[in-house]
């Protein structure tokens, strides 16, 4: 044996304690500057949060660290910017209750910072989330979470990342059991034409709004309302009411 690592750490935020009980989720080799790295993906046992640690491959010692306040489900290595260097991108859930979040996105520059909240300028609410995490994104974004999604009690998730080429991203936002949006992203992160709603995401709208549960019809507008993805400096408050209020503003464009 070279060395070992145990995954996560307890955890505080605001008043909610997390024991240093995580399960592996994902593992990969990164490569950045001649340096090679272990990725290390850990979900919390019980709820979250998910640990992101990038291992010395070496030594085994913690390079980077990071803290996400909902699960990462996929991941993507590509190099983004251009420099040589895979960016890390992950895809999830934003959701540290109570509710059921956003899907979420958060890329990362390797090595990324060590713990630790970011120098950036933040509110309170803010402020609490990006010492919980230690900050560090290249980029996150939050999607907006669908009706059907709100009415049958589904996380939405970022449940598959690819790279179909030609510099772009492919999401996969999960709605539904089966149902899901696919979104384009360019490598700054902007949606590329229209989001893609799944046949049997459309079918189970039908079916929620036949049974009651929806009380409109699908149309062109609320297709571009579920193209509305939102940037944000770092993770916030998934379930937060200004994330409720960022997106409602958002579609008033």
């Amino acid at each position: 044996m070279r060395w070992q690592f145990r995954y996560g750490k307890p955890k505080l935020l605001g008043e909610r304690k997390f024991d240093d009980s995580y399960r592996g989720r994902l593992l990969r080799k990164v490569t950045a500057g001649g340096k090679d790295y272990i990725l290390c993906v850990a979900s919390h046992k019980d709820y979250f949060p998910t640990q992101v640690v990038l291992l010395d491959a070496d030594t085994g010692e913690p390079v980077s660290e990071y803290f996400h306040p909902g699960a990462f489900y996929s991941c993507l290595l590509i190099d983004i910017d251009g420099d040589g260097n895979d960016e890390v991108i992950l895809g999830g859930v934003n959701n540290p209750g109570p509710g059921m979040g956003h899907a979420a996105l958060a890329a990362f520059k390797v090595p990324f910072p060590l713990g630790g909240p970011a120098s950036l300028p933040a509110t309170p609410e803010e402020a609490i989330f990006r010492e919980f995490t230690g900050g560090g994104e290249y980029k996150y974004l939050l999607f907006p979470r669908t009706d059907v999604s709100s009415a049958l009690g589904t996380l939405p998730t970022i449940g598959q990342l690819s790279f179909p080429g030609t510099n772009r991203i492919l999401a996969k936002s999960d709605s539904c059991i089966g149902g899901f949006l696919t979104y384009y992203l360019d490598f700054s992160f902007h949606v590329i034409g229209e989001v893609q709603v799944s046949d049997n995401l459309l079918q189970e709208h039908i079916k929620l709004r036949r049974e009651g549960m929806l009380s409109h019809d699908h149309d062109a507008n609320e297709k571009e309302r579920w193209g509305k993805i939102l940037p944000f400096p770092s993770a916030p408050n998934g379930n937060g009411t200004e994330i409720k209020r960022f997106f409602m503003e958002e579609l008033k464009r």
